[in-house]
């Protein structure tokens, strides 16, 4: 779909992104930024376990790669620019149930009460059927039969004024 920019508007207007505050912000999607990122290594993860049930027993710790991370460090490294690569995406970590991305890509819209978005895909391959009840229907790939889902992401954030 953002492979095509002439069937789709690259605006998002009045976008909903926080139900509770009833926020909405303006948003201009940068499919260039994202255009040539490329999949991440894969990470396998265990299954979610109820919140409640792992309250108390450091479920929720953080990793030290992710406590340690610092956004200033990433960013003065990263060879990301206008004129450089347009984006980088890679995994910082994983744990239990939750792994933990970095997306770098030049800032967007200067354009005053914009903000910037970037559609990226996660795919989702769920183990030994046990997706079986749900609508996800297992695709034919040369190692077999695999339950895979796909999820269409517009990440947006707001733009440093």
């Amino acid at each position: 779909m953002w492979d095509e920019p002439e069937s789709v508007s690259s605006d998002l207007r009045n976008l909903l992104v926080d139900p509770f505050s009833d926020q909405h912000i303006n948003a201009h999607v940068m499919p260039e930024a994202v255009r040539s990122l490329e999949s991440t290594e894969i990470c396998e993860l265990q299954p979610a376990e109820d919140s409640f049930l792992e309250l108390g027993k450091g479920a929720d710790e953080v990793p030290e790669a992710v406590a340690t991370w610092e956004a200033s460090k990433v960013l003065s490294e990263s060879m990301v620019s206008s004129d450089g690569p347009a984006g980088s995406l890679r995994l910082i970590t994983s744990k239990n149930s939750v792994a933990w991305f970095e997306l770098i890509v030049p800032e967007g819209s200067l354009e005053e009460g914009v903000d910037s978005a970037v559609p990226i895909a996660l795919d989702i391959e769920v183990g030994n059927g046990s997706w079986d009840s749900s609508l996800v229907r297992p695709e034919l790939s040369e190692h077999g039969e695999k339950d895979i889902v796909s999820f269409d992401l517009v990440i947006a954030w707001e733009t440093p004024k």
